[in-house]
């Protein structure tokens, strides 16, 4: 959102903290068309700069995108990706988080060999092309969940601030698009997010 105030290069002292072993990804990071709080041309730019901050770290990216509500404006899914692809990030990896975006914007995130991660909207009636996209187009092993709390609370539990623990609720809808149990879900997303960000001794969901 405030891609403007860093336009002149990353500070030193930021790329010093996202070099602390505590970091496991360089992140959220992305093009936001919804808000333009910053100009597209400046969001593009600082976007490429923290690409290249995490490759030169060797950390993966959590990506942020979202669309204009008017589209016509501009794809800021598939410009994200574009980049993505221009500046090698698959050399990193990373994580698209709170994916909403189409069939096609997934397709090209795995071709990159990025996880895609669903959140709350995955649970709402009108968001059939999402679950679909979770059903048959991500594969187990490159799924991860999230609520994107506060906001974005799943179906049961709108019209409520959103919580880590509501969580579950993103993990129920995809288990059962999946056909798998609950546990198998959650231990196989846990492996995914251990592999993607280095992580041991998580806890279960």
């Amino acid at each position: 959102h405030e891609a403007s105030s860093v336009s002149g290069g990353i500070p030193k002292e930021l790329e010093e903290l996202a070099g602390s072993k505590k970091v496991s990804a360089v992140g959220e990071i992305g093009l936001d068309f919804y808000y333009d709080n910053s100009p597209r041309d400046i969001q593009r730019e600082v976007f490429r700069s923290q690409i290249c901050l995490a490759k030169k770290l060797n950390k993966p990216v959590v990506i942020h995108v979202r669309d204009a509500a008017d589209r016509s404006s501009g794809d800021a899914n598939s410009e994200t990706l574009a980049i993505l692809s221009e500046e090698s990030a698959e050399t990193v990896g990373g994580v698209i988080h709170c994916f909403s975006g189409d069939a096609q914007n997934a397709m090209d995130a795995l071709d990159l060999g990025f996880c895609i991660s669903f959140a709350g909207p995955v649970t709402y009636p009108k968001n059939k092309a999402l679950r679909e996209i979770a059903m048959d187009i991500v594969p187990i092993d490159r799924i991860l969940c999230e609520t994107d709390s506060p906001y974005l609370a799943p179906q049961q539990l709108r019209g409520r601030t959103n919580e880590p623990c509501y969580v579950r609720a993103v993990y129920e809808m995809i288990s059962m698009l999946k056909g798998m149990p609950l546990e198998d879900f959650a231990a196989a997303v846990k492996e995914n997010g251990e592999r993607l960000f280095g992580w041991e001794g998580v806890s279960n969901v």
